[in-house]
């Protein structure tokens, strides 16, 4: 099995990623999402365009060279969603990175030691799936300076007791394979049988699912950002634009709108990626 595993399992899983159509329109999505927001520097001074006020051109739509209009203090709104994207989803994806290293973690080091190890930590997930996650986040950023890092400390903390349990189920399915019997009979290390035997087999499925959690990271960020924990202004960020855009909704609707779709677009962009993931390796496993 794990010779046949072995045979460039990843460009198996990519080829039937590459024909299904609606994860490629989504890859598609997402690449222009991301490099229209990481490239908005080329093209926007933060400046003058993001952060700079024009109140005589407050609430229009269009304004010569700000296609998308102005917001509530005149700024360019199309280099605010922009900059704002790169906000969201440095955090949204950086929230779920910093999950899925300590979940891994501990996940592989519950499964594999069991016992106690595995009831201890266990447990201490159990702890955290008791609180709910809106509440921990809120208590985390309340504490801390919302920060970028500290906001995608917070939204990571919340995706781990989940994603523990996955990878502990992954590494429970594997452990005790033949395979890493023998390899243990040879006198192999802990770690070296893990990392060499047992995570990349187990792992995945588990990264499809960790892919899944970058929409709710995402969804959480422009959550905290609209109610006023997020990012501060001025900085853009999209729930933050959704917030100060609400009470002029009925004169201004662009300003409210136009961030509004670039949460949609991105987060089906990122489930279409994700599930597209899921078929083309859950499907790769299923014939190991």
């Amino acid at each position: 099995m794990q010779e046949r595993l072995g045979r460039n399992p990843w460009q198996t899983a990519w080829r039937r990623l590459s024909r299904n159509r609606t994860a490629v329109a989504g890859l598609f999505l997402l690449a222009v999402i991301v490099l229209a927001c990481f490239s908005a520097p080329l093209w926007f001074d933060y400046q003058r365009d993001v952060v700079g006020v024009n109140i005589a051109q407050r609430l229009r739509i269009p304004v010569e060279g700000k296609p998308l209009g102005t917001d509530e203090l005149g700024r360019n709104l199309l280099a605010r969603i922009l900059w704002g994207g790169r906000v969201s989803l440095t955090i949204g994806i950086g929230s779920v990175v910093l999950a899925s290293l300590a979940a891994t973690l501990i996940g592989t080091v519950a499964a594999y030691y069991g016992g106690r190890t595995d009831s201890l930590l266990m447990r201490a997930l159990d702890v955290l799936l008791a609180i709910p996650a809106m509440l921990l986040m809120i208590t985390f950023v309340t504490i801390m300076a919302p920060t970028q890092t500290n906001l995608m400390l917070a939204i990571g903390l919340s995706f781990v007791p989940g994603m523990a349990r996955l990878v502990r189920a992954q590494v429970l399915s594997v452990k005790d394979l033949e395979y890493v019997a023998a390899v243990r009979a040879q006198g192999a290390s802990t770690a070296r049988v893990l990392v060499a035997h047992v995570l990349p087999n187990a792992i995945g499925p588990v990264i499809a699912s960790f892919v899944m959690y970058i929409p709710g990271g995402i969804m959480t960020i422009s959550g905290l950002g609209f109610i006023g924990l997020g990012i501060q202004p001025p900085t853009p960020e999209w729930g933050a634009m959704l917030a100060s855009g609400r009470a002029y909704i009925r004169d201004a609707w662009h300003i409210t709108t136009l961030p509004g779709a670039a949460i949609v677009l991105t987060i089906i962009a990122l489930t279409l990626v994700g599930d597209g993931l899921r078929d083309a390796i859950d499907s790769r496993m299923s014939n190991r």
